[in-house]
């Protein structure tokens, strides 16, 4: 009998305080179509036809992540307005899927946000991307759509 070794799951995480209410982050965050504004990895976003977002949703998305192209589809795990969130992402072409998550915590009339992403290392996306230069890339990606995120909801 022999037995099959998954691929070990990474994490990677990043917290902000960020200077507007929860209320505030969650419109912006909740507005999917407009996630290439403050998430660097994704270039286009498309919400479901019909109905509100909820767990079961699904929606469209195009990124762009070490220097390739990705067409996928995001199936949204959970949606608690205002405060979590949490989805999937599967990128058909390779199988290779994606967990992810933001949580906002009111704070004094800011609100922390915190972002992760959950993944493995599989089959042929494994045999190219180094891990550490993988863990690297999406640590940036998360600090950057931390600082953008920040940025979009403290203007005036």
């Amino acid at each position: 009998m022999s037995t099959v070794t998954q691929p070990p799951v990474q994490t990677v995480q990043r917290s902000l305080l960020v200077n507007a209410n929860a209320k505030k982050v969650s419109s912006l965050i909740e507005d999917v179509a407009r996630t290439p504004e403050w998430q660097p990895i994704f270039t286009r976003v498309t919400p479901p036809t019909r109905g509100a977002l909820g767990p079961g949703s699904d929606l469209e998305c195009e990124a762009l992540a070490v220097g390739k192209r990705f067409k996928g589809t995001s199936h949204i795990l959970k949606w608690n307005s205002g405060n979590e969130y949490a989805w999937r992402l599967r990128e058909p072409e390779t199988g290779q899927t994606m967990d992810g998550g933001i949580l906002l915590s009111p704070r004094d009339g800011q609100t922390e946000v915190t972002m992760w992403l959950s993944y493995s290392l599989a089959g042929e996306v494994a045999l190219v991307l180094s891990p550490a230069g993988f863990i690297s890339f999406l640590s940036n990606a998360l600090d950057q759509a931390l600082f953008n995120l920040d940025r979009k909801v403290a203007a005036p």
